[in-house]
């Protein structure tokens, strides 16, 4: 019996190396080799499963981690750099995390710290990846908890194309500061990106535009369909809508801001002159310690959040969303 058990061990292993080896002469013949890696920090593992960007390029989960291997059909030329960034951008906007861009070890960039290991280059930069895909995991924590994000909704495991160039390219501006806003681990930081994609989808640093969407806008927020983020807890309780629960609290914190200010020209002035201003400039600086100053931005982020998508998904074009 031991013997059985052991050939059969070494039979399925051995059939298991025959297999991927196969696979591997398929993917190689059909793809390039990929260039760059998108990191979408705190997506469920194996979440991605045939997807393709723009008909060109091919994406690949790297198995139990965060990591997106672009592979370039073979009759198509490698995404740059610029582009693959704007790709990212798009995965943040559509699933809400944090994504970080990185080259594969075949195409491997220079960095070095204060403190470097010398001619050890490669080693400075995965050290730097590693670094800071911690930093983005302790944001993803402070702000989902135990949550995981997949990228498929219940029961979609179609194969799909990501049509990026042709949905986002009007607000790929947008789509950046909304990304660098995911990545911020500080909250007043992440205020004040929200603030910015505002800014730039009415194209205005004025202060009275910016405050006129805000009074024109958030009493849509509890009506409006900012679709569906599937995510579940570590604990295997049952799959839940992202956008929902943060709707939920930017309604329940709006209720608080209505009760207090009365109106939404003054819940306007609040957001723009007390928190904005507060964060951008010197004059009247916001708190950046523990302090309860500090947890009423937290709170206030959910309704920026959905201001901002509301400005991007309107300057999109997405107006049968409202």
């Amino acid at each position: 019996m031991v013997k059985s058990n052991k050939n059969f061990r070494e039979g399925l292993k051995k059939l298991q190396k025959e297999i991927f080896e196969e696979e591997k002469k398929y993917f190689f013949k059909n793809y390039k080799p990929a260039k760059f890696v998108i990191a979408v920090v705190g997506l469920a593992n194996d979440s991605f499963f045939d997807v393709t960007i723009d008909n060109k390029i091919a994406i690949s989960q790297q198995h139990t981690r965060y990591d997106l291997c672009l592979y370039p059909f073979k009759n198509q030329k490698h995404p740059s750099l610029e582009q693959t960034l704007f790709y990212a951008n798009c995965i943040s906007f559509e699933l809400d995390l944090p994504t970080f861009v990185y080259c594969s070890n075949r195409y491997s960039i220079n960095y070095s710290p204060i403190f470097g290991l010398g001619k050890y280059k490669k080693r400075n930069l995965q050290k730097f990846i590693y670094d800071y895909i911690a930093i983005l995991e302790y944001t993803v924590s402070l702000k989902l908890g135990y949550g995981t994000v997949h990228f498929y909704g219940e029961g979609k495991f179609d194969p799909i194309n990501l049509d990026y160039t042709q949905q986002y390219s009007k607000v790929a501006k947008e789509l950046l500061l909304y990304g660098t806003a995911l990545r911020q681990p500080d909250f007043l930081s992440e205020f004040l990106e929200y603030s910015k994609v505002i800014e730039s989808c009415l194209n205005t640093y004025k202060s009275k535009k910016w405050k006129d969407f805000v009074v024109s806008n958030i009493d849509k927020i509890e009506a409006f369909d900012f679709g569906y983020i599937k995510i579940t807890d570590i604990e295997g309780g049952p799959s839940k809508n992202l956008m929902q629960l943060y709707k939920r609290k930017a309604v329940s914190r709006l209720k608080y801001l209505r009760k207090k200010f009365g109106t939404n020209e003054r819940i306007a002035d609040y957001l723009y002159h007390i928190n904005r201003c507060g964060v951008a400039h010197g004059i009247k600086v916001k708190k950046q310690d523990f302090s309860r100053d500090y947890f009423t931005i937290i709170k206030d982020n959910y309704i920026m959040k959905l201001l901002a998508r509301i400005a991007i998904l309107y300057k999109k074009g997405d107006y049968y969303k409202c």
